[in-house]
């Protein structure tokens, strides 16, 4: 009998009320940047989303959510038989890793946390590997991945903000017949969208997407995210272990709503810009921040400077929460991860974080 995997429950950030309680802070008093959530809103007319909802509310989806995957087909311009929805990216992740063909899976860390707990809980064998190997020669890819089924990563990364050309990575993992699970959730805020492999699912059956109306499009609460692959088999085996029910109306109604052209310029331009502004800013007071393509960054602190002091300090004195990152692998306690929003609520946090941590010879 193998042995069962010790099995953690997942780290996140967004955790105001733990921090509230922990703190004893009135929750509505902490601007909170360890969610990585679009601060633009998107013009949606909600009364007529409620009024569409309540239309259906006492009648059961239609299980296949045949509406919905045609809608979203024509958004995404691919085919809806190739699209599976579930109940935010975090449903799907742990849906393939049920499937019982992959029993090894390669994970690229630092990385979300729910991908190496989805397959703990599907007992698959778990191979650690490093993000930068993807910018490694192809002999040195190949060597690491040949003997998985499955692959996954998130691009652009989540706590690095980073996009990768994962170019050659799919060539070795299409020749040794290899799946690829890319984690494309942040991927709308990037100048470098030409990267997704959406388009490159219509070719190649070994590539799995995931997407999300959570982070680009600030919807968290809907609780919808959705799957594009055209692998026919593994669709129907996805279907096969999937559970029923699990989108609702409100996700169903809000995908004819939220695809705005005008939000998605606005919001790109707003973090291209933002995005630098602050990593200068970060830089200047000498810490080394990640080459984000997203709406966060990764700073690492000075010498001597913990995340957990900072984050402690920072929540106790200003209200202000940011996400400590000593459990991602790879990565310690001298790096944190802030969610970029407001001008002047960055600069608040700037502020404070240089009042603190911002001279080399500064003591927490």
């Amino acid at each position: 009998m193998a042995k069962q995997q010790e099995i953690e429950s997942g780290s996140h950030g967004a955790d105001v009320k733990l921090s509230a309680i922990k703190y004893n802070i009135d929750e509505n008093n902490i601007i909170d940047f360890s969610s990585n959530v679009n601060v633009i809103k998107n013009n949606i007319n909600f009364s007529e989303v409620a009024t569409k909802i309540s239309e259906k509310i006492d009648i059961y989806p239609d299980i296949r959510y045949k509406d919905l995957r045609e809608n979203l087909g024509k958004i995404l311009e691919v085919q809806s038989e190739a699209i599976i929805p579930g109940n935010g990216a975090t449903e799907l992740i742990y849906l393939i890793t049920k499937i019982p063909r992959f029993k090894k899976i390669g994970i690229f860390n630092p990385t979300f946390c729910e991908y190496e707990r989805g397959a703990k809980i599907g007992g698959k064998s778990i191979k650690e590997l490093d993000f930068k190997l993807l910018k490694a020669s192809e002999d040195e890819i190949d060597k690491e991945i040949e003997n998985l089924d499955l692959l996954i990563l998130c691009n652009p990364n989540n706590p690095t903000g980073e996009i990768a050309d994962i170019s050659g990575l799919l060539k070795i993992a299409t020749k040794r017949n290899i799946y690829i699970f890319v984690d494309e959730t942040f991927m709308d805020f990037s100048e470098k969208e030409n990267i997704s492999l959406i388009e490159k699912s219509k070719t190649l059956d070994n590539i799995i997407v995931l997407k999300a109306i959570t982070k680009f499009h600030g919807m968290p609460g809907a609780r919808l995210g959705y799957i594009v692959c055209y692998d026919k088999e593994l669709i129907k085996e996805l279907w096969l272990f999937k559970e029923p029910w699990t989108v609702n109306v409100l996700a169903e109604e809000l995908v004819g709503h939220i695809f705005n052209k005008d939000f998605k310029i606005e919001s790109k331009k707003y973090y291209k810009i933002e995005r630098q502004r602050l990593k200068e800013l970060y830089k200047s007071i000498g810490l080394t921040v990640s080459e984000s393509q997203t709406n966060y960054l990764l700073l690492k602190l000075n010498d001597g400077f913990k995340g957990t002091d900072l984050k402690e300090r920072l929540l106790l004195e200003k209200g202000l929460l940011i996400r400590t990152c000593n459990d991602f692998k790879g990565l310690d306690d001298s790096y944190i991860r802030i969610a970029i929003k407001k001008e002047y609520e960055n600069n608040n946090l700037f502020e404070s974080i240089k009042k603190i941590c911002g001279g080399i010879n500064a003591v927490l």
